[in-house]
């Protein structure tokens, strides 16, 4: 009789398990009531978020007004499928991260092509102060701090054997008019110092390479997001350990590369178990690609192959959504090298931004180099013919 018992026991959670992945597959964006339906499925996955908070319900309940109250903020989520938002919610709630006014981590929707059918999802991005908390959680960490660096702040660096790192802002400065220069973040560990420093030029270009450059992580805290991008370089740098701590850590960095990358993250809460947590598909990692200036390049050649066509397109910069000030690509280079009329204007930009090429190849300094010497003889030819 028990083993019956057992048995009908196990069909009624599996069948209870089927119907569950069933509800979270459904369309939102169809439902008449789709907050009301996310908040009663957000309740059939009780035990798993009781799990995850040692079957306190208080916590469970916070979990669910604090993202229901973000997503109110953030509509465009109701129409990603339930299942990616369940997901979401449980690595969060693994991680021991919230979503909203913290900066913790954020929810953003994401269309997923390869999905059948394609379909938009909710992606899991930690936040800068996210990051910070699991950092400090491995227990490695003396501290750990970053900023943006605005003019008027004194500001000094430098790497090598005497590295080191110098920040005093300037208490009386107006942000919101001031002009940002660079951002860096640091983590001081039990056997090292990490850091580094990023300038506006290469913070923009991350930003606008990213796949929700408007996104209300970036409109609302601008630089948190800049200060996250020179965490997440440093974060690589750090040693690396095999505790819970650190896998948390390796998790959120992980998910936070693939979002960035525009790969589906795959958080499918039939993915997750109740003594690993969220499984993460480690094959994803290894589709990331560490360049983010590499679509943005393509494009600007794209644009400076229309231009030399005669075809009539927006300048490279202005095309792409920049100030031009700040796109930086090789092509938008060359199209000021060419357009410099004086050797006086072609040696202020090649000094103003030699900081900046040299972080180009090999390949792109070479033809910028041989535009640059065109431009030279042809401002000279100019000036004889004058």
């Amino acid at each position: 009789m028990k083993q019956n018992n057992n048995l009908h026991d196990a069909a009624k959670a599996s069948m209870s398990k089927q119907v569950l992945a069933r509800d979270q597959d459904k369309d939102l964006s169809k439902l008449q009531k789709p907050k009301e339906y996310l908040t009663s499925l957000m309740e059939k996955s009780e035990r798993q978020f009781l799990r995850l908070f040692s079957n306190d319900k208080n916590a469970v309940q916070r979990l669910y007004r604090v993202t229901m109250n973000y997503i109110s903020k953030n509509e465009k989520l109701l129409d990603c499928s339930p299942n990616s938002i369940i997901g979401c919610m449980l690595l969060g709630a693994e991680l021991g991260l919230e979503f909203g006014f913290l900066g913790q981590a954020h929810m953003v929707p994401f269309f997923n092509n390869k999905a059948k059918p394609p379909r938009l999802e909710a992606q899991f991005i930690p936040g800068y102060q996210g990051l910070m908390l699991l950092v400090q959680r491995t227990g490695d960490v003396v501290s750990t701090y970053g900023d943006v660096v605005y003019e008027g702040d004194e500001f000094d660096y430098q790497y090598g054997i005497d590295a080191g790192l110098k920040h005093k802002p300037k208490l009386d400065l107006d942000k919101t008019k001031a002009k940002k220069k660079c951002a860096y973040a640091y983590v001081k560990t039990k056997s090292g110092f990490y850091f580094t420093v990023m300038s506006m030029l290469e913070a923009e270009r991350i930003r606008r390479s990213s796949k929700a450059p408007d996104s209300p992580a970036w409109k609302d805290w601008t630089d948190e997001m800049y200060v996250k991008s020179c965490f997440r370089k440093v974060s690589k740098l750090l040693p690396k350990e095999s505790s819970i701590a650190h896998l948390k850590l390796w998790k959120a960095s992980v998910m936070d590369e693939v979002a960035f990358n525009e790969i589906p993250q795959g958080l499918d809460p039939e993915r997750f178990d109740e003594l690993e947590g969220m499984k993460i598909d480690e094959t994803i990692y290894y589709e990331v690609d560490d360049d983010p200036d590499k679509k943005l390049v393509e494009q600007a050649k794209q644009i400076t192959e229309k231009k030399s066509n005669g075809d009539n397109v927006k300048s490279v910069g202005e095309h792409l959504g920049f100030d031009p000030t700040l796109f930086a690509s090789p092509a938008w280079h060359i199209e000021q090298i060419e357009a410099a009329q004086t050797m006086a204007y072609l040696n202020k930009h090649l000094k103003e931004h030699h900081q900046d090429l040299q972080m180009f190849g090999e390949k792109d300094l070479g033809l910028i180099d041989v535009v640059t010497k065109a431009q030279i003889m042809k401002i000279n030819k100019g000036n004889q013919n004058g």
